[in-house]
């Protein structure tokens, strides 16, 4: 039997890698400019990106349901959006690499739900935009 999981973290860091090459090449005037997700300019697509690892961070070690959705869409680039993303990265790998977190329920806007079957798996954000 397969092993879907097996080496996502890995997995992980290489997308969100390509990410941030593709961000650290944004030029200040850019990040005002729109993306092919209408829904958001650049830095509001990097803010989603950031904040979607930070919540899922927060959800593992025990966060709720509410915060989850109350923090969504908050800035969490602040004045060094790189930065900001790349740290997100680095806490979401390590709390999707801590023992037993493909186990935990999380209290999911959706419901309680199992992390591994989410749909969501740390190895999805940056090529799911």
């Amino acid at each position: 039997m397969v092993n879907a999981f097996e080496g996502l973290i890995d997995r992980f860091l290489g997308a969100s890698a390509e990410f941030e090459r593709k961000l650290r090449a944004v030029r200040s005037e850019q990040w005002c400019w729109p993306t092919p997700c209408t829904e958001w300019n650049v830095r509001q697509l990097a803010n989603h990106m950031t904040r979607g690892n930070l919540n899922y961070v927060s959800l593992l070690h025990g966060g709720g349901a509410a915060d989850f959705l109350r923090l969504r869409d908050a800035d969490a680039l602040g004045t060094d959006p790189v930065g900001a993303y790349a740290r997100s990265v680095r806490e979401c790998a390590r709390a999707f690499g801590e023992r037993g977190a493909l186990q935990r329920i999380l209290d999911y806007p959706l419901g309680p739900r199992l992390l591994h079957r989410m749909g969501r798996t740390p190895e999805t954000p940056a090529p799911g935009h």
